[in-house]
């Protein structure tokens, strides 16, 4: 049986110290964007269910860990030369996984807090009515604000 001398993409992913480059390890950005999304998905999961998602401070190490945990890794397990892959360890998958991680905390967020939301809803509800008049019969809703 002849025997594949080729790795797959994961086992480039997982050689320590292979010092990559893009000539030998093309897929390299590519498979960082599916572990910037992995890493979304996990911490928006986290971050929803926590009580550190209405601090600024959680988005902003979100931020940090979908951009710099990718490069650190490629830097110091792979040894990769980033000097040959340009700007594309950096930034490939960055923004999406950002959006990924927004979207996720949000729906998440969302369903922990159902009674805020109902709340929210009951207000905007009351207050339908007025805006409504507002809007449509302006010289009335003056004339109401004056009479108080």
């Amino acid at each position: 049986m002849a025997e594949k001398s080729e790795k797959t993409v994961l086992q480039k992913l997982m050689a320590v110290n292979s010092k990559p480059t893009a000539e030998t390890f093309p897929e390299l950005p590519d498979a960082l964007v599916w572990l910037r999304a992995g890493l979304a998905v996990a911490y928006a999961c986290w971050l929803g269910m926590s009580t550190m998602a209405t601090e600024g401070a959680g988005l902003l190490m979100g931020i940090n860990l979908i951009t710099f945990v990718p490069f650190i890794f490629c830097s110091t397990y792979l040894g990769a030369n980033t000097d040959s892959f340009g700007n594309q360890i950096l930034t490939a998958g960055t923004f999406n996984a950002l959006a990924l991680l927004l979207l996720i905390w949000i729906w998440f967020f969302t369903a922990n807090h159902e009674s805020e939301e109902n709340a929210i809803i009951a207000a905007l509800k009351a207050t339908a009515p007025i805006v409504a008049e507002e809007i449509f019969e302006p010289e009335a809703a003056s004339e109401a604000q004056v009479e108080f």
